[in-house]
């Protein structure tokens, strides 16, 4: 569905929240691979009062099988369950690294790049080439005119 119109303007009737900032994020260890969780905030982060009434998102990030990367991404987990598909699932052996400016899932010869700082930016690095990258105004949060 498209929400703007052209690049700049809002379709009336809608409020958009774009992602700014992977505001925290955490390593999870397991014996099939790491995993990658990050609270992702709409606007940057610079005191402790600026995390009041603003809306998150969290991203996951996993392996489920070697060279790939999975991308889950949920603003409010509870009510009716998500429409979900089956997916074989291997041991991927992912490796998670974490560095002052950036997060990595690193699956066989994929990597996903979390960067940390005050701009949102998650790349896919193979053979040290960005396939793909998600930049400002590429990941939001929609709301209609009545909140939902």
């Amino acid at each position: 569905m498209k929400f703007t119109n052209g690049f700049w303007l809002m379709r009336e009737g809608f409020d958009v929240l774009y992602a700014a900032q992977a505001y925290s994020t955490r390593i999870k260890h397991a014996a099939a691979g790491d995993s990658v969780s990050a609270l992702v905030t709409p606007k940057v982060i610079n005191h402790r009062g600026a995390t009041l009434n603003i809306a998150t998102l969290n991203v996951d990030l996993d392996a489920p099988a070697p060279d790939v990367i999975r991308v889950r991404v949920a603003h409010h987990t509870g009510g009716t369950p998500a429409l979900k598909f089956p997916v074989t699932q291997t041991e991927s052996g992912a490796v998670a690294n974490a560095s002052e400016s950036y997060t990595t899932l690193t699956s066989g010869g994929l990597t996903a790049k979390l960067h940390t700082g005050t701009e949102w930016n998650l790349e896919f690095i193979a053979e040290d080439r960005v396939l793909t990258h998600q930049r400002s105004r590429s990941l939001a949060i929609v709301n209609d005119a009545d909140g939902k």
